[in-house]
């Protein structure tokens, strides 16, 4: 791939979530509104950066109730932090396998990430766990029912 700086926001980018209630029930998600500036360049690693800004007002669940307790102050509180970034360090290759380094901010919390990705079908495709107390995620109820990891699917769209 050659090196370009890609502003994206197409439907074909978006960050799908998932975790467990009750430790059986599903519950699953999309954010698709993502605003983002990407440089890779496989030849040239150290200069290649990724930003993600996910709006989180464009969250999804299938049950607007859902949403909206999602969205809430206990939870990702989306008037005090309107948006989840994720910002780049570094990327290393191992084993045929890309990796990036980053830190992810959640209502204001940072937390220094790592996670796999492929290039696949004109797509960067990465998956990973986050906790969700370390960024507080606690909601107003029911918490203790909720699976402490959320998995994490990113589909990033290259032009």
């Amino acid at each position: 791939m050659e090196a370009a700086i890609i502003q994206n926001y197409q439907e074909t980018t978006f960050v799908k979530f998932a975790l467990r209630q009750f430790g059986l029930l599903p519950i699953e998600g999309i954010i698709s509104h993502i605003e983002s500036k990407l440089l890779f360049n496989e030849n040239n690693l150290h200069g290649s950066f990724l930003i993600l800004k996910l709006k989180v007002n464009s969250l999804k669940t299938g049950n607007r109730w859902r949403d909206q307790v999602a969205k809430s102050s206990g939870m990702l509180n989306i008037t005090a932090f309107p948006d989840i970034i994720f910002k780049s360090s570094f990327f290393v290759t191992h084993r045929d396998q890309y990796y990036v380094t980053g830190d992810l901010t959640i209502k204001g919390i940072s937390k220094r990430i790592r996670f796999p990705f492929r290039l696949e079908d004109g797509k960067v495709k990465g998956t990973f766990t986050i906790n969700r107390h370390d960024f507080e995620l606690n909601g107003v109820f029911q918490t203790a029912l909720m699976d402490q990891n959320i998995k994490v699917e990113l589909n990033y769209q290259l032009p």
